[in-house]
């Protein structure tokens, strides 16, 4: 069996490990037996003589068939004395159910595309989270097939579809081959209602050398080969389309290493077979689900990732940043290899595109038809994927199946257990596309609903000419998603005023942030007590940047050098420093000051830092649903301090003493030129915090541009609209930094640590301490105007807290009940090692002046909404100070430098200038 594994891995999959290999082994060697079993093998309980049997009925399935079939080896390869005595009582456990089962039931039970996703799900949820399978509904896959269908018939003159004895197809990610089932099912009837049910099996038998798919995991394969046989039984035609057990990402010119063992032959043909495809087929539609999975090792990426990817990097004019990480995707992997094979390399068989004469390209032509994640629809990282697709397609079209936005309510996503949004994307090429022309790009979206009545409406969507497909920007760069109106696209989005801007901190590791401070003391403590390595690392949670023997050539900023260039292991020293962290909106915790703990710690975030500065956050990637636009933070902020996912942080100033503003060289020069008043580096934070960080702004967002990825702050030219927006702003952020920045009494903003509003929230009853009554729950009394911790008598209550402050939302996060389940009897906090059961046990009484600060600030903000509100729709009717008019006068572009992160001096640089 290892030497049947090595050859898999030098064969196949040169990343598989043994237990990988034993499970896909497993799995091909069960629906092998099921295969034969449905073809009509018995079983009488003599393992080896019913493996025998098994074999011999599928090779005589499979006689008619080009390739020797993979299921009959792996079932061959158990005859082997050595093996049968590793594996005698799983093959007798399954041929022992197979032989009381009833045939019929195989091979008329259809939708194995379900009974696998639920076998997987259960069976090893892991690796399909680690594959990035789901599986696509039929309802789906029936619209993309047709759409496909029809653009083939309306753009490329194949008149029949894909029934056209030229159209050749491949599914690269074919899981258990329900695009080809579709395919096959699409062809059969278009066939019959063309030409007569008669006509249906040659049709079929000649359309098997033009259908293939590749999979990469051995079960879905086996399935896949059994369900497309069957279906092609089903319609009376003998053969199948060709299904390869394959990395569809791999070195398709590597040659295939002919081993000398005969029962490798078919495991040999795969690979042979699978490079010849990508090689020399003329492949005209490439439709399917790639699998989607963010931040990929590049040697997953195999071929694709070094030979192909350079067309789709962003170059550093387009001032991409981090954001290229974004790129490294399965799903994005997938469109360039679907791109390399149909659009620059068909309808003519050839070797990569730059070997291809220009009277080869001008030919190619071809459908790339797939539903993955909508992120690149937007995304700043993809924006060279979208010019390449512009320069190479003349046609695409989007349709949107989550309308509803991100983590939507389960019911109404089209796949149950992905939170993303969706889309399908098919990208057309007819022949002598011009390259100087961007495709068009149109776009629609499906109504907002339950998923069961999306997939009714799919199923008339298939008009190219509907009117409800809506043009979407020419932009070489732009979204494929549609403009918003004017003042929406004219308004300079954040980045353009305040430039530089960063991931927040991002730990990796859960256990050194907490509500409570001792409680990361007796965490350290814990830590550094560990009687062994093993132990320790098993506390600390090694990852690929932080082993418990890490060293690091510089601290944070405020830690000592000298305990940064120490490793974990020996460590005997007390807690380092912990510090205020802005872990989510309205949610001050604390953070061990300690580089070696955090992965991602952004230094130069850490060495901005000081009682001076201040933060905006806001998600990039994804919509805002509901609450303000962006929140502020007087503390440092994590990665998801937003709304608990995802997001950028904009600091105000570049450098703790507060001396070098982190604004648009020139922003606030013009600001004073064009308003006739003095502005202040944070008065542009209280401009923003003004317009922006409220729901009536977020909603004019979602009508005017709600597929759009960047914020953008509508400015007003008038003087006086500016100044009450400052002033107003000051407000905002008073109160979503708890009183750390613009404290006024006379104004109404009570200086801190705990800041007050009249007529607000006050305790009714205390919370008891006692650490068996801790509270684990937290509900409202809509008609008490109360807030109630705990239950029974061992609740406490804050009284007069509107019913709008428990309803309060940051997108789809509730301040209140988010920052309550980190403080509740078992937190709710995503674990990452044994130290995240060390938890504070009883009620700290901080911990109720923190959430009375919380209602209080809450409260100030939702009276401040009508009139921020009532300021907008002045701002939206007033003169606009523009992008184009900051480009105009050489305010924009934002140069590069301002861009980028300020540079944090390492022991032994020179000292750093001011600036």
């Amino acid at each position: 069996m290892r030497g049947l594994a090595e050859s898999w891995r030098k064969l196949l999959f040169p990343n598989l490990h043994d237990d990988e290999f034993a499970d896909a082994y497993a799995q091909t060697v069960t629906f092998a037996l099921v295969a034969a079993r449905a073809h009509g093998a018995a079983y009488t309980g003599d393992v080896v003589a019913d493996v025998n049997a098994a074999v011999e009925t599928l090779h005589s399935h499979w006689q008619t068939r080009q390739e020797e079939p993979l299921l009959s080896e792996a079932l061959s390869n158990l005859c082997h004395p050595q093996v049968l005595n590793e594996t005698r009582v799983g093959v007798e456990a399954v041929v022992g159910v197979l032989a009381v089962t009833d045939v019929t039931l195989l091979v008329d039970a259809g939708d194995w595309l379900y009974f696998y996703e639920n076998f997987l799900a259960t069976y090893d949820p892991e690796i399909r989270k680690k594959s990035g399978s789901y599986y696509t509904p039929a309802p789906l896959v029936e619209y993309m097939v047709q759409f496909a269908d029809v653009v083939l018939q309306e753009h490329l003159g194949k008149y029949r579809g894909l029934a056209d004895p030229t159209v050749t197809v491949v599914d690269p990610a074919t899981g258990t081959g329900t695009f080809l089932l579709a395919i096959i099912d699409r062809i059969a009837r278009s066939v019959a209602d063309r030409d007569g049910v008669a006509m249906t099996p040659a049709v079929l038998e000649a359309a098997a050398d033009r259908l293939y798919g590749f999979e990469i995991q051995a079960g879905p394969f086996s399935v896949a080969q059994f369900r497309t046989a069957a279906a092609y039984a089903r319609h009376a035609a003998s053969g199948a389309p060709t299904v390869l057990l394959a990395d569809t990402l791999d070195d398709p010119y590597q040659a295939s290493e002919i081993l000398a063992l005969p029962t490798l032959q078919a495991i040999t043909a795969q690979r042979r077979m699978a490079n010849q495809v990508k090689t020399e087929t003329p492949v005209v539609v490439a439709i399917g689900n790639p699998p989607y999975r963010r931040s990929v090792p590049r040697s997953e990426g195999g071929w694709v990732a070094s030979a192909l990817m350079n067309d789709w990097r962003p170059g550093s004019d387009q001032n991409v940043g981090a954001h290229a990480q974004n790129l490294a995707n399965l799903l994005v992997y997938f469109w360039r290899w679907a791109a390399w094979k149909v659009l620059e390399n068909s309808p003519k068989p050839g070797a990569v595109a730059e070997d291809r004469t220009a009277a080869d390209q001008a030919e190619a032509a071809g459908v790339v038809c797939f539903v993955t994640s909508s992120a690149w629809l937007k995304g700043v990282g993809f924006k060279q994927m979208r010019r390449w697709l512009r320069e190479q397609c003349s046609d695409i079209w989007v349709l949107d199946l989550s309308p509803e936005g991100f983590r939507p309510d389960v019911p109404t996503r089209v796949f149950q257990e992905v939170q993303h949004e969706v889309c399908v994307v098919t990208a057309v090429r007819v022949p002598h596309t011009a390259s100087d022309q961007p495709a068009a790009v149109r776009y629609r979206s499906v109504r907002p609903g339950l998923r069961e009545a999306k997939f009714a409406e799919l199923a008339g969507l298939a008009e190219l000419a509907d009117p409800e497909w809506i043009n979407c920007p020419l932009g070489w760069e732009d979204p494929f998603t549609p403009a918003g109106d004017d003042i929406w696209e004219q308004a300079p989005n954040v980045g353009d005023l305040v430039p530089w801007s960063t991931s927040g901190v991002t730990g990796n590791r859960t256990w050194p942030i907490n509500p409570d401070r001792e409680t990361l003391r007796a965490r350290w403590n814990e830590l550094i007590a560990a009687p062994d390595q093993d132990a320790m690392r098993g506390l600390l949670k090694v990852t690929q940047d932080r082993d418990i023997d890490s060293t690091l050539d510089y601290p944070l900023t405020g830690q000592a050098a000298e305990q940064a260039a120490k490793p974990l292991w020996g460590e005997e020293g007390p807690c380092p420093d912990t510090v205020r962290y802005a872990l989510r909106s309205f949610d001050r915790q604390w953070i061990i000051r300690d580089r070696r703990l955090l992965d991602r710690p952004r230094p130069p975030l850490w060495h901005a830092h000081s009682s001076q500065q201040m933060y905006l956050t806001f998600p990039m990637a994804e919509g805002v649903k509901d609450g303000p636009g962006l929140t502020f933070s007087a503390s440092l902020p994590d990665l998801h301090h937003y709304r608990g996912r995802g997001g950028r942080a904009h600091p105000l100033w570049r450098n703790a003493n507060a001396t070098e503003p982190n604004l648009t060289p020139g922003l606030v020069d013009h600001l004073m030129d064009s308003l006739g008043t003095s502005v202040a580096p944070a008065d542009v934070f209280s401009y923003i915090a003004a317009v922006c960080a409220h729901p009536a702004f977020t909603a004019w967002r979602n009508e005017t541009s709600p597929h759009s990825q960047l914020l953008r702050v509508p400015v007003t030219a008038e003087t006086d609209l500016w100044n009450e927006a400052v002033r107003m702003g000051k407000h905002v952020i008073w109160a979503h930094t708890f009183g750390e920045w613009f404290a006024d009494p006379a104004q109404g903003r009570d200086r801190g640590p705990n800041p007050r509003v009249d007529d607000g929230p006050i305790w009714g009853a205390a919370v008891p301490k006692d650490a068996d009554r801790h509270p684990s729950n937290i509900s409202y009394d809509p008609e008490a105007r109360r807030i109630i911790i705990g239950s029974g008598d061992d609740a406490g209550w804050v009284e007069n807290v509107a019913s709008e402050v428990w309803a309060y939302r940051v997108s789809v996060m509730s301040p209140i009940e988010s920052w309550f389940k980190y403080r509740k009897q078992e937190p709710d906090v995503k674990w990452s090692s044994p130290l995240n059961d060390t938890v504070r046990r009883g009620w700290l009484h901080d911990w109720s002046l923190e959430l009375l600060d919380v209602c209080h600030m809450l409260t100030a903000l939702i009276r401040l909404e009508p009139d921020q509100a009532a300021l907008l729709d002045l701002i939206l009717d007033s003169p606009q100070v523009t992008a184009e008019n900051l480009m105009n006068t050489g305010v924009l572009p934002v140069p590069v430098r301002a861009t980028k992160a300020p540079k944090v001096p390492k022991p032994g640089d020179a000292p750093l200038l001011e600036a």
